[in-house]
């Protein structure tokens, strides 16, 4: 990216930059003023030495960014988040410039605007994935990494593309090359779900040159997807090398890759390629919804429509076959990942290329539709509507989670006060918690999949004992985790016990405090590591 191109492009659109950054900053109003803690949040935001499941799930990018900037692997509250929205929205500049910008195309003020906030106010991923404030920063980082990957592999291109090079232009795209491999590969050592962001931008890269007439296409794809390989082998290498090292390999891909999961591979492939129906259309099954779904339907719909009629439009020959492959493979490309694992369990956290895909598909449309006349003031406003929502969406999203937060933090008082009411020294025994104790969620509208008012401590997992232990922590109670055979133990006591809070839920033997909350379900047995 050149220098003097940035500053003039900067200096052109800045009122508009700025805007969709205050948008995106008001997106996350409720996130940025009320801290929750939620799930996994609780291991770390008082994480002592020795803290670091990273290199064990092959992000040891993450742990490298601890190593230098956190003590102990602890996240900090607002300034997490606030930096991990920055860096996140910077990303999206990056992709804006390489995309919409540096090779000679000009771009509306809306169209940018649109483009920015869509890309960062989608809640389905980008409210998700920042949810998680323990890595939400070194997310947003590899995030902007991949970007910055793809506009110097664009440059990269670029020289390729000379029929003569100069010494100087050699070394460059030399340069240009080495960049981009290193920088795509520490993306994807922090979140393997990066990878795709760079295989949507290429994707785009490919659709803006055939809509501009070059079908020479071929060769723009190749290099990217060998640049793509070798940044993926070296990251292997090296998590290889790490977890060697450090013996902390384990395989946490498992609960994920599903290839072996169903009857037959080729069920496995359909529904994992129907799940990119399902996302891209909100679709509501069993109901677990696509939060914010209506947004993502709309932006879809409009793409197709607008895929159609340029579909319609295009006369040159070979263009049509170019432009069908590349509009299908840019609603496919958000989801390489999953359909590379062969999952459908969705999971926004790992769809990080669809805000991009998302505002491409938008954009597309409002730079076609340039005469100011009925459809471009539909467009318009519709486009202006959707962020709306987005913005909405979010902050109830999170406003949801503060509820269940602040639910979550009555419970776990009331629970310790009624235990030092009876006299139980909580700092001698273990509490056992048997079973899981469900809030209220009646009246609210669905919530993301690991955030909002579905994401309560007590209720998570049928009630995992180490994370309340955990949350109890974080106000202060210096409890103690019991091991599974008082878990055991404490079972033979439950009986007769009445359900939390009525009297007689709350007993001490010798060796716990057991607090009984329900029946124990199949899923409190497997994760508190107990059998029937």
């Amino acid at each position: 990216m050149d220098r003097i191109c940035v500053k003039a492009w900067w200096g052109e659109h800045r009122q508009e930059i700025l805007l969709a950054f205050m948008v995106s900053l008001v997106a996350f109003g409720v996130m940025l003023t009320c801290p929750t803690i939620g799930i996994d949040e609780e291991k770390s935001i008082l994480a002592g030495e020795g803290y670091g499941p990273w290199i064990p799930q092959g992000r040891f990018g993450i742990q490298m960014f601890n190593e230098l900037f956190t003590v102990n692997g602890r996240y900090v509250p607002f300034l997490w988040d606030f930096l991990a929205v920055c860096v996140w929205f910077f990303s999206g500049l990056i992709s804006a410039f390489t995309l919409l910008e540096e090779d000679g195309w000009k771009t509306g003020r809306f169209e940018l605007f649109v483009f920015l906030t869509y890309y960062t106010t989608l809640p389905f991923v980008v409210g998700e994935i920042l949810s998680f404030s323990m890595f939400n920063l070194q997310v947003s980082l590899g995030m902007a990494f991949a970007s910055l990957a793809f506009a110097f592999t664009a440059r990269y291109l670029k020289y390729m593309e000379k029929t003569e090079m100069t010494k100087e232009e050699k070394h460059a795209a030399k340069r240009e090359l080495l960049l981009s491999i290193l920088l795509l590969s520490y993306g994807v050592a922090v979140y393997q779900a990066i990878l795709s962001l760079y295989v949507t931008s290429v994707v785009i890269y490919c659709l803006r040159k055939v809509l501009k007439g070059e079908l020479a296409i071929w060769k723009t794809i190749i290099r990217p997807a060998c640049i793509s390989l070798i940044s993926v082998a070296l990251y292997y290498g090296l998590n290889f090398v790490i977890q060697t090292v450090t013996g902390h390999g384990a395989n946490y891909t498992e609960s994920y890759i599903g290839w072996f999961e169903d009857s037959s591979v080729f069920h496995t492939a359909f529904m994992a390629v129907a799940n990119v129906a399902r996302v891209s259309f909100g679709i509501t099954i069993k109901d677990v919804s696509i939060y914010g779904g209506f947004v993502i339907m709309a932006s879809t719909l409009m793409f197709i429509a607008w895929s159609v009629y340029v579909f319609v439009r295009a006369k040159e020959k070979g263009a049509r076959i170019r432009l069908l492959f590349l509009t299908v493979a840019l609603v496919i490309s958000p989801f390489v990942m999953f359909i590379l694992m062969g999952t459908y369990k969705t999971h926004g956290r790992m769809l990080l290329a669809l805000p991009l895909a998302g505002a491409m598909e938008i954009y597309f449309v409002l730079e076609t539709l340039k005469v100011r006349n009925f459809f471009r003031y539909a467009a318009v406003g519709l486009a202006g509507y959707l962020i709306f929502l987005n913005v909405r969406n979010m902050n109830t999203l999170y406003y949801y989670d503060a509820v269940r937060y602040h639910k979550d933090q009555v419970t776990a008082n009331a629970v310790m006060h009624d235990i030092s009411a009876l006299g139980y020294d909580y700092r001698a025994k273990p509490i056992v918690f048997v079973g899981a104790y469900e809030m209220d969620t009646s009246g609210f509208f669905d919530s993301s999949d690991n955030v909002g008012i579905d994401g309560s401590m007590f209720g998570w997992n049928g009630g995992h004992i180490a994370r309340i232990r955990e949350l109890l922590v974080t106000e202060g109670y210096m409890t103690l985790q019991p091991e599974p055979y008082e878990i055991v133990k404490a079972l033979d006591y439950t009986k007769d016990m009445a359900p939390w809070p009525k009297p007689g839920s709350i007993v001490e033997t010798e060796g716990s405090i057991i607090v009984y909350f329900s029946e124990p379900s199949e899923d409190w047995y497997n994760v508190n590591g107990v059998s029937r």
